[in-house]
């Protein structure tokens, strides 16, 4: 694990995972705008999205945990300056 720039640990081999799931989306040809996150790795897959795909103009993160959507909620704004991050409960 390792420090990210806003603080928060992040899992290297969970990085690695969203970056090769989003690869293999590369070789489909249709554009995808919106995209579902379910759970498992959700941080690590915002983050590679946002980073890595700018087709990519709405992200709906669902997850089990509360915890995990507040905290992919303040990364995306800390570190992406997302422009509208909403949470429904």
């Amino acid at each position: 694990r390792r420090n990210d720039r806003s603080g928060d640990i992040t899992d290297p081999f969970l990085d690695e995972i969203a970056k090769r799931t989003l690869d293999r989306l590369r070789d489909v040809k249709r554009v995808f705008p919106k995209v579902l996150v379910l759970g498992g790795a959700t941080d690590a897959v915002v983050r590679t999205l946002l980073t890595e795909r700018q087709d990519v103009t709405e992200i709906v993160v669902v997850d089990a945990s509360f915890d995990m959507l507040s905290f992919v909620k303040r990364n995306a704004e800390a570190e992406f300056g997302a422009a509208e991050v909403k949470k429904d409960e």
